[in-house]
């Protein structure tokens, strides 16, 4: 990636005052990295985390929910946030849109393997 970014920016100065030019070369640097970007996420897809969840159901006040209902509800975003953990998983997180109330997170590894899942309501409440 480095060796590239070095390419890039050679290109990119090659173009000197050429708009037309800076434009097609940022636009080709944007497009590789989003396709690196899409090649390293770790896969986070509805079987993984079914597999992971099962049927598992939580009581919620006077309601039973589905774990992976309201899992899904706090991940309504896209593309999910995710940082990098040192052991090579990666930790995925969202929000319900409009409500940052509801949140949720999966530490997936990357063959996409479901090692963990979250959920959290009423976070921002709870801070002073």
């Amino acid at each position: 990636m480095l060796e590239s970014h070095k390419a890039y920016e050679k290109e990119l100065q090659g173009c000197g005052s050429n708009g037309d030019c800076v434009l097609k070369v940022m636009g080709n640097w944007a497009r590789t990295l989003a396709h690196l970007e899409d090649r390293l996420r770790p896969p986070l897809d509805e079987a993984a985390l079914k597999k992971f969840a099962g049927g598992m159901k939580f009581l919620d006040g006077q309601q039973t929910i589905s774990l992976l209902k309201r899992l899904e509800q706090g991940m309504d975003l896209y593309p999910l946030p995710q940082m990098a953990l040192p052991n090579g998983n990666v930790l995925v997180w969202g929000f319900q849109p409009h409500n940052a109330q509801v949140q949720s997170l999966a530490v997936v590894n990357r063959q996409g393997a479901v090692q963990l899942l979250g959920i959290v309501d009423g976070l921002y409440l709870a801070l002073p």
